[in-house]
């Protein structure tokens, strides 16, 4: 079922109550015309149709009918006015006569004006019969028109009111004093021109007005005059005077209008005139009043309806319901050629449509704005039957905006005159102009609509899952219905405060203007569309588990204004123009400026919003896993003002852009008159906030150890967070064809571009600054595990199963941040004025032509991507098993079966002789511990300027950070006060630290009958501390040369300077120096452990126990820095001049043409340095303790043991390289040095190489010397073990007594000792070299050459001083020293072989083993033993055959046969030697070990001390050298081979540097016992080496001899 419900405002409401009082007046009087008495009363009567026929009084001169009524009413019959002299056919009566009344003459003008006190009610038509006149109807007491018209007039006027006739003629009318109404219902149909006059008019109807065609062929306009409020009205609707109402009465136009020209007016102040429906005017539509409001009419209709199965009862119930609401809306509408709305106060339309040529809407203020309309749908649909039960409701929401529109065929304009302009939802266009206009503010906005919809429920025991909960969804979207403004001419908006644009489209086909007296602000409106779902279930009551879900995620749009010219876009703030998030453009051209304020354009930010909170159960709801979040990140809309041609910005104040284009396809030019311009990046910022859980069970197999493998099932809970904060920016760029940027104060770029791809670009400012932005992102991680569970292991050691549990946590702390470096690309040049200094940071210039700079000083800085991490952990486990050890025979078989494979026999024995039992027993055992680990890194990022050519001018000082210079064209000139070039650095840096310790217990036995405990613990800490760090060196790259003038200083590290084709110069007033840079590298490490032991046991007849305790510390430390040198170049010349002192470090200097290096003092080629250092310490330290008793029926006796380890370790090495500066030349080379010092030209260790070579000094002296290396070494290592053990045992007799004469003492006593030294002290000398075709030497002070050589094809010049020619000996002292050393000695019969060999078996075999390999042993004796005596009988006959060898296994000993008598008491020397060997071969197989031991000695000595390479100068084809004082050769000499050597009459001394180069070693390799000593001599022998020892030395003299020598 449809319901219509309409909705009135307070004033409607009063009008319909007025409606209805006149409505009940028509039935209380009778419906008809009552004439007035006296002479103006007219004869009424009545005709055949019904209608009322009036006979109008007879005009006066003035063709006026004056008619007075008591009661004035027309029924639906109509009502005729007679105004003819002849009968006639009238269109409502019929056939009529004349009317008697006239007197010979029609009335042109009928009044009708009713004297009484009722209201008129007109329900029918009025017909004139007769000629055509003027109707008047006046009636003060109010008229309602329902379904009237007017036949047979030009002017029909309706007035509540009074009619003013003064002398005959009808003025006009008097409203004043009165309230009543004018109402209209159902159609008015009127011809030619239609006045509606009255306090208030109220018209609900359609009023149809025609033009009226009179009878003489004129044509009278339809028009509707509406003149509402207290007035004196003339004939023509001109308001002459007007009252003010005491209080407001508005005027309803509720209905339509339709005329040629339509004109309403409300003349009372406070009072307005509401418009609803249609307004058609064929010509003019002009409405006027104190306030103007227009709205649509909005429809309501609704639905509900239940479903057709619904029922409930005691075992189910459905319920099913269909709902819905609706809105529709019946438009006004406005139409007419000229449109002409103008109010006093407030002209306000909503949902209004104004179509016409000319519109002009006015009101002190003006409000266009939408009518929203809401729509909705229900669905509810619930169902249940005993415990099962399903509910569900559906819900959606639309909430809609109708927006009003104004069209234009010509031209529109929108004025304010008091306050703002406020356009919502609006869409307003014209084909010619368009105007805004507005006292204060002019303000475009959208309107939003919303689509919104739910779900919400709630199920019970629902499935097979029987799942029971709750749920909750909805779903909400905005849109945006934007504000519209276009002109296919001029479109103007003109504020007296401001103008500002949300998400606005406002275009103009040609220019459009927008000026504010104080701001203009483009902006955006936001949107936001929402989600969120609730989730509530478990399944069988929470047995079968459960899940929880909370979310929700809101997400921001920004909606962007547009502003978009097809002629010039100008944009004029008096105090400030801001665009945020949206586009400006004009096609032929933009002009923004800002007056007296600033100019900011800028981007918008959108924030998106997701939340979580979920968790998933398990098994009884047990949660297996959550996860929660509160996430957030932004997301930027940039602004964009664009121009196809020219594009102009100025301010007053400050000039901002930010994370926005400006572009130009001509010229951008960018001016702040007094303030600063600034170009940025801007940040958007994304935050997350997440935690999750899990809790799982889990199968594992893995690898526990070595050759040992372990399966279990673990249950863990896992849970981890993050906190994350990230900043990211986007960047600005200013771009155009050219660009001009120009500030009073300071000209900023962060992390922007800058864009000319066509022309030239320049930049001034107070300060000048290329600045990188950086992106950031800081985090804290954190996880956190708990588990446990079981396993079982097996392998080689063990077999069995355990128990386990652990914690862990770790936390993660990170930052990092990357450089958004600014720069610019430049097709043609680049101009960077700053009246003070100029700052780039890592700024990227790429410019086609010239780059030039100029400034008061110039930083050319490195920006930097820097990272670092604070990593922390802690865990801690622990471990409960039962288990079968049997590792003490696997590991064992182990190790004799890798030795085998080596023929390491004794090894073999060992190790065997290690196995022991397998044992049950129960292990215990707990570990932890907590690790920190810091690290950060930075990256350097330095900046480029990359052009055709490159000139810097400062007045001050240029600094450059690893800056990269390189000019593909021309040359790069650089002119400063002073000029530093300085490595910039990449790092890293690390610490560490990490401490753990551990403690288990096993209690086992393996017999079943003994216990044994054995515990263990250790633990210790470990730090670390590193840092690194590489050079990035700068580099000046020019096609055509580099210039370089500097007033004082220009100061270089590591700089490469390459003058490409052409001359690389650099001119200092002060000092020039090219210092090397350093990659650097250090480390850093210290730490100690702990550990304890305690094993103690007993058996049926033994008890045990021992301990041990142990630790040790170390520190290390270790460092290096490599040079990193620079280098020079250029192939028409390098000329490097200094006013003070020019220095060289290792630089390398190349060129094709001469190259010149001089100074006003003094010239230096220093050698560049790299270092190596390493110092490291450890001690450490053990013992061990151990007692033992046994008691049995035939023996008792005790042991004790004790053992100790040690070990000293220490490293400290260093090492010096230097690297000499190299020059080489195709041409001359010159270095002069102006300076007064003994070195005022001084090179060391450099390599000098061209055409020729000049070196002078002429003030002072030369030194030319090598550069020295060094090498130094003090290393040194100590290990000592050593052990002893010893026993007694006693027997006892049958009666358990102890004899003491029984008693057996054994020992094992053993030592070793480890000591490695190393020590090196090596110095080396690299020589200084001048190789040219001549070289020539000039000093005023001596000339020295300390290590170094000169190779000519002739050396010539003049020394002042003394000639010194010196070679450098080249020394090394070094030992080397390896030393391992080991004794021993037992008596313990469990020490032989055999007995090792018996563990075979195992302990419980081990005897019958024993007993069996003795055996053998035996027998192979014995009969070693005949075969022998054969052998000896054979050889010496003397020896008496008759004896035997006799073996007794009591003894442990072998008796060899007595000599015969008579014979010589001792055999030969073999014999008794074999005798002896076999004897002990025999023993060492069966008895004791006896005394073992080893020395292995290894030892290497370098000692040098000579020269390596001898100074000398050399000229090939002579030296004529001219030298003042003495002529000294040590070790050196001077030598020409085709030529003579002439050194001026110098008196020469010589001396030869005598040396010798030596290097010796020697090795030893020795055992104790004479199977050692065999086994030894056959590996040393199988690997090449003499046995037991060899040496080795060699000595050779090395002699410089000095001399000079001609023609050799």
């Amino acid at each position: 079922m449809k319901n219509n419900n309409f909705r009135l405002s307070a004033a409607g409401k009063l009008a319909a109550a007025l409606a209805i009082i006149l409505a009940a007046s028509a039935g209380a009087y009778a419906a008809e015309i009552v004439a007035a008495n006296g002479a103006n009363g007219p004869g009424v009567s009545t005709a055949a149709t019904g209608a009322q026929v009036v006979d109008i009084v007879a005009p006066n001169g003035n063709g006026l009918s004056h008619n007075q009524y008591q009661d004035f009413n027309v029924n639906q019959p109509g009502a005729v006015l007679n105004n003819s002299r002849e009968a006639g056919l009238s269109q409502l009566a019929g056939q009529l006569g004349a009317n008697p009344n006239l007197g010979g003459r029609e009335a042109s003008v009928i009044l009708n004006e009713v004297i009484g006190r009722n209201p008129s009610l007109l329900h029918g038509q009025q017909e004139i019969f007769g000629m055509a006149a003027d109707y008047v109807l006046a009636n003060p007491n109010g008229i309602s028109c329902q379904s009237c018209g007017f036949i047979n007039t030009s002017h029909s006027s309706l007035v509540v009111g009074n009619p003013l006739v003064e002398n005959g003629v009808l003025q006009g009318y008097s409203t004043f004093g009165n309230r009543n109404t004018l109402s209209l219902n159902g159609t008015l149909n009127a011809g030619g021109v239609l006045d509606l006059i009255a306090p208030k008019i109220d018209s609900r109807g359609e009023v149809i007005v025609q033009d009226f065609k009179q009878s003489n062929g004129k044509v009278t306009s339809a028009a509707i005059n509406a003149i509402s409020g207290l007035n004196r009205v003339a004939r023509d609707g001109t308001v002459q005077a007007s009252q003010q109402m005491p209080t407001a009465l508005d005027s309803y136009y509720l209905g339509s209008m339709q005329a040629g020209r339509i004109n309403i007016i409300n003349t009372a102040q406070g009072s307005g005139v509401k418009l609803a429906g249609s307004l058609n005017a064929g010509d003019e539509l002009k409405v006027k009043a104190y306030d103007i409001r227009s709205e649509s009419r909005v429809d309501d209709a609704s639905s509900n309806k239940n479903g057709g199965d619904n029922y409930q009862n005691y075992r189910g119930g459905i319920y099913v319901n269909d709902r819905s609401s609706s809105q529709t809306l019946t438009r006004t509408e406005l139409k007419g050629k000229n449109i002409s709305l103008v109010a006093d106060n407030h002209a306000h339309l909503t949902a209004t449509d104004i179509r016409g040529e000319d519109i002009t809407l006015q009101g002190g203020k003006l409000t266009l704005d939408g009518q929203q309309l809401k729509q909705t749908q229900g669905h509810t649909d619930d169902r249940w039957f005993y415990s099962w039960q399903y509910d569900v409701t559906r819900e959606r929401e639309q909430l809609q905006q109708a927006g009003s529109t104004v069209a234009a065929s010509g031209s529109a304009k929108l004025i304010s005159t008091q306050e703002d302009v406020k356009l919502l939802g609006a869409n307003v266009s014209a084909d010619r102009a368009l105007s805004v206009k507005a006292a204060r503010d002019v303000h475009l906005a959208g309107l939003v609509e919303k689509d919104k919809s739910s779900e919400r429920g709630y199920q019970r025991n629902h499935t097979s899952s029987l799942r029971t909960g709750r749920w909750s969804n909805s779903d909400e979207s905005e849109s945006l219905k934007a504000s519209e403004l276009r002109s296919e001419g001029e479109l103007t908006l003109k504020a007296g405060r401001n103008v500002s644009t949300q998400g606005a489209k406002v275009h103009a086909q040609r220019d459009l203007t927008i000026d504010a007296d104080n701001q203009i602000q483009v902006g955006v409106q936001k949107t936001a569309n929402a989600k969120a779902v609730r989730d509530d279930k478990t399944s069988w009551g929470g047995i079968g588990g459960g899940d929880n879900k909370n979310n929700s995620n809101r997400r921001e749009i920004s909606h962007a204004s547009e502003l978009t010219s097809g002629g010039t876009l100008r944009l004029n703030g008096q105090q400030g123009v801001t665009i945020t998030g949206s586009k400006a453009r004009g096609q032929k051209g933009g002009e923004v400026t800002a007056t007296h304020g600033g100019l900011r354009i800028d981007n918008a930010l959108s924030t998106t919003v997701d939340k979580i909170d979920a968790r998933t159960g398990t098994a009884f709801n047990i949660t297996s896993s959550s996860h929660k979040a509160d996430n957030s990140y932004q997301s930027s809309t940039a602004s964009e003002l664009k121009s196809d041609t020219n594009l102009t910005l100025v301010s007053h104040k400050d000039a901002d852009v930010i994370g926005s284009q400006v572009a130009s396809g001509g010229e951008l030019s960018v001016e702040s008159k007094t303030g600063n311009i600034n170009v940025k990046a801007a940040e958007r910022q994304q935050n997350i906030d997440e935690q999750k859980t899990a809790l799982t069970v889990n199968g594992y197999a893995k690898e526990a150890g070595d050759k040992q493998y372990r399966a279990g099932l673990r249950i863990e809970h896992t849970r981890d967070s993050e906190k994350t904060t990230r900043t990211e920016n986007s960047a600005s760029s200013l771009s155009g064809g050219s660009v001009k940027l120009k500030a009073e104060k300071d000209v900023t770029f962060s992390g922007s571009k800058l864009v000319a791809d066509k022309g030239d670009a320049s930049v001034s400012g107070n300060k000048v600054s290329f600045l990188a932005a950086d992106d950031k992102t800081a985090s804290n991680t954190e996880q956190t595990k708990i588990g446990g569970g079981f396993y079982y292991t097996g392998g080689i050691d063990k077999l069995g199963s355990g128990v386990e549990a652990g914690y862990e946590n770790n936390k993660t702390q990170a930052q990092s941040s990357k450089a958004i470096t600014s720069g610019s690309d430049v097709k043609g040049n680049l101009t960077i004025n700053a009246r003070d200094k100029l700052t780039q940071q890592g700024a990227q210039h790429s410019v086609g032509g010239a780059y030039q700079e100029n400034a008061a000083g110039v930083d050319h800085l490195a920006a930097a991507d820097t990272a670092s991490t604070t990593t922390t952990k802690t865990d801690v486990g622990v471990n409960i098993g039962a288990n079968v050890d049997y590792s003490a025979v696997t590991r064992p078989v182990e190790r004799a079966v890798g030795k085998a494979a080596k023929l390491d026999a004794t090894g073999v024995i060992n190790d065997i002789g290690g196995i022991g039992a397998p044992n049950v027993g129960l292990d215990i055992g707990a570990q932890g511990g907590s690790s920190e680990k810091r690290s950060s890194s930075s990256q350097a990022v330095v900046s480029s300027v990359q052009a055709g050519s490159i000139d810097i001018n400062a007045k001050g000082e240029v600094r450059d950070q690893g800056t990269q210079y390189q000019a593909s064209k021309g040359a790069v000139n650089l002119t400063a006060d002073s000029h530093r070039s300085e490595a910039a650095a990449n790092r890293q840096d690390e610490q560490s630290r990490d401490t753990r310790g551990s403690a288990g217990v096993r209690v086992y036995t393996t017999t079943g009958s003994d216990l044994t405990v054995d515990a263990k613990g250790e633990g210790g800490t470990q730090r670390s501390n590193s840092s690194a760090s590489q050079a990035v060196t700068g580099s000046i790259d020019a096609a055509n040369g580099i210039n370089v003038n500097v007033k004082k200083d220009a100061i270089y590290q590591g700089t490469a300077l390459n003058g490409g084709r052409g001359k690389t110069a650099v001119n200092a007033g002060g000092d020039i120096r090219l210092d090397q840079a350093s990659d650097k590298q250090s480390e850093s490490r210290s730490g100690f452990n702990v550990k304890a032991s305690a094993k103690g046991g007993f058996t049926a007849d033994s008890k045990n126990f021992g301990a041990g305790f142990g630790g040790g510390t170390h520190n290390g430390e270790s460092s290096s820095s490599t040079a990193q040198v620079g280098n020079i170049s250029g192939q028409q010349g390098v000329e490097l001049k200094a006013g003070r002192d020019l220095t060289l470090q290792g630089t390398d200097v190349k060129s094709q043409g001469d190259v010149s290096l001089s100074a006003g003092n003094k010239v230096a080629l220093q050698a560049a340095e790299s270092t190596q250092t390493r110092k490291e310490s450890k001690l450490s330290g053990n013992i061990d303790l151990g007692a033992g008793s046994s008691d049995s029926k035939e023996k008792t006796g005790g042991n004790l043991s004790a053992g100790g380890a040690f070990d000293i370790a220490k490293v400290n090495e260093s090492a010096t390289e230097r690297q000499g500066a190299t020059i080489a030349s195709d041409g001359k080379v010159t270095l002069s040095a102006n300076g007064k010092g003994d070195d005022a030209l001084h090179l060391q260790g450099a390599k000098v190489s061209g055409g020729s070579a000049a070196l002078e000094a002429k003030n002072g002296g030369i030194l030319l010397e090598s550069a020295k290396n060094e090498q130094h070494k003090d290393n040194w290592s100590l290990g000592i073990k050593a052990n002893a053990k010893g026993g007694q045992t006693f027997n006892k007799d049958a009666g358990g007594k102890v004899d003491p004469n029984t008693g057996k003492d054994t020992h094992t006593l053993g030592a070793g000792l480890k000591v490695g030294v190393e020590q090196q002290d090596k110095t080396t000398h690299a020589n200084t070299g001048i190789t040219a075709g001549d070289v020539t030497l000039n000093s005023g002070k001596d000339t020295r050459l300390a290590g170094a050589r000169v190779d000519a094809d002739s050396v010539q010049g003049k020394v002042g001083g003394d000639l010194h020619v010196e070679s450098r000996k080249d020394v090394e002292n070094g030992v080397k020293v390896d030393v391992d050393a080991g004794l021993s000695h037992s008596n313990d019969p469990g020490s032989s072989i055999t007995s090792k060999l018996s563990k075979v078996g195992t302990p419980r075999y081990a005897g019958k083993v024993k007993e069996k390999l003795e055996a053998g042993v035996n027998k192979v004796a014995d009969a070693t033993t005949d075969k022998y005596n054969s052998v000896a009988r054979r050889l010496d006959p003397q020896q008496d055959t008759t004896g035997a060898v006799s073996f007794s296994k009591a003894e442990g000993k072998v008796t060899l046969p007595a000599t015969p008598a008579g014979e010589k008491p001792q055999g030969p020397l073999w014999d008794r030697g074999a005798r002896t060997v076999g004897g002990a071969v025999k023993d060492s197989i069966t008895g004791p070990a006896g005394r073992q031991g080893h020395l292995k000695v290894n030892a290497d000595v370098v000692n040098n001390n000579a020269v390596g390479e001898q100074s000398a100068i050399a000229g090939k084809n002579g030296v004529a050298l001219q030298v003042g004082g003495q002529t000294q050769l040590t070790g050196g000499e001077i030598r020409s081979q085709q030529g003579k050597v002439e050194l001026g009459g110098s008196q020469v001394s010589q001396q030869d540097v005598n040396g010798q180069r030596y290097q010796g070693g020697g090795r030893v390799d020795a055992a104790a016992t004479v199977g050692g000593l065999l086994g030894g001599a056959a590996k040393q022998s199988v690997a090449g080496n003499v046995p037991f020892a060899s040496g080795h030395a060699s000595t050779q003299q090395a002699d410089a001899k000095a001399g000079v020598f001609s023609g050799k």
